[in-house]
Formats: C-alpha cells, sequence, structure tokens
C-alpha cells in the first residue's frame, strides 16, 4: 500500500513534472515562433538584395546588367527556337542641359517621370532597363520591327505630352532594331547608331 506521505509526494511530483512540461513546451513555441521570425526576415532581406542586384534604385527598372543579361538570354532563345525581338533605345534629348540649369535633384525626378511613362506603354511581356545615365533599353518580346516602331512612337509622344513646366519641354529620341540573328552586342550598336541618327535628324524622333 502506499502511504499518505508517499501520496502527497508522488502527486506534488506529477504537479511539478506537469509544470515543467507547460513550461517546455512554452518555451519551444516560443523558440519556435523566434526562429519563423528570424527566417521571414531572412526571406525579405534576400529579396531586398535580389531586388537592388536587379534593379535601378532610383528609376527602379532593370539595371545595365540584369538588362544585358536579358538580351543575352532573348537572343539565345530566340536564336534557338527561329523567334523575333526588337529593341528600343533611348536617349533623354539635352538632358546635360537640364541638369546644368535645374540641378541633378530635378534631373532624377525627370528621370523618374521618363521610366514611368515608359512603363506604362509597354507591355507586361517586355522589359524595360537602364542603360546608363539618360539612356533606356526597351526589349519587346516575340515583335517585330513595325510593332515596335508604333509602341516607340507612342513612348515618345506619351513623354512629349508630359506637363513638367510651363517652359520646359522635355522629349527624347530613339533607336528601334529587330533582332536578326545577330550578337547582343550587334543588335545594341545597331539600335544605338539608330537612335543617334535620329539625333543628327533633329531630336524627338525614333529611328528604325
Amino acid at each position: 500500500m502506499v502511504d499518505n506521505k508517499n501520496l502527497i509526494n508522488m502527486e506534488c511530483y506529477n504537479t511539478w513534472s506537469k509544470q515543467q512540461l507547460v513550461k517546455r513546451i512554452n518555451e519551444l513555441e516560443k523558440l519556435i515562433k523566434n526562429l519563423k521570425d528570424m527566417e521571414r526576415s531572412l526571406i525579405e532581406k534576400n529579396k531586398f538584395l535580389q531586388e537592388i542586384s536587379m534593379y535601378d534604385c532610383l528609376t527602379k527598372v532593370y539595371n545595365y546588367r540584369t538588362i544585358m543579361r536579358i538580351i543575352e538570354n532573348q537572343t539565345k532563345y530566340s536564336k534557338d527556337r527561329e523567334e523575333v525581338f526588337s529593341i528600343l533605345m533611348i536617349d533623354i534629348d539635352d538632358f546635360k542641359s537640364i541638369n546644368d540649369k535645374f540641378g541633378h535633384v530635378f534631373g532624377d525626378e525627370i528621370l523618374v517621370k521618363i521610366c514611368n511613362e515608359i512603363n506604362k506603354n509597354v507591355r507586361k511581356d517586355d522589359y524595360v532597363g537602364r542603360y546608363g545615365g539618360e539612356e533606356f533599353i526597351v526589349i519587346f518580346n516575340n515583335t517585330k520591327l513595325d510593332e515596335a516602331v508604333t509602341i516607340a512612337e507612342r513612348i515618345r509622344k506619351s513623354i512629349e505630352g508630359l506637363e513638367i513646366l510651363p517652359y520646359l519641354k522635355v522629349t527624347i529620341s530613339g533607336g528601334v532594331k529587330e533582332y536578326k540573328n545577330e550578337s547582343c552586342r550587334e543588335i545594341i550598336e545597331s539600335a544605338d547608331d539608330f537612335l543617334y541618327r535620329a539625333k543628327r535628324a533633329g531630336k524627338n524622333r525614333i529611328c528604325y
């Protein structure tokens, strides 16, 4: 038989054991919560790092490295599958004069506005990237030259119609090139040639 003293001791031990178990469970739940919070934080940090490594910090379009990688992949993909795409090289007309007259902060605002207009006029499958300074590239997926020129003209007119200052008109020049089995460098050089042909012809126009 179990005497009263032993019974009390057993009950006390069982109570203590339950308390310890509850304590351990609470500690484990807290640890699991902390681990989940750390995981969520790491995911958010990795996402942030990925974004800043892919996108231009100011304009939020793809940066130079990313847009070049996309063009390289696009040329390989289109060559393998015999598909077509076109690119548009854009340069803001007289941007240096705008920077010199109004300052770089105002110039940055112009760059953001320009990119917003470009994004408004492209399709969801197209890519927009900052090539450098005030130059941008648009990649038109599965798009022949005539359709790419139509979209490029829409972008040009949209930017020309921006109301920035009553006495300031911002325009762009652009060069469009359809992929014809060139390398990444060759198609960019061709589009760049058309861009500067537009500059020489008086600016605020698209050449192809």
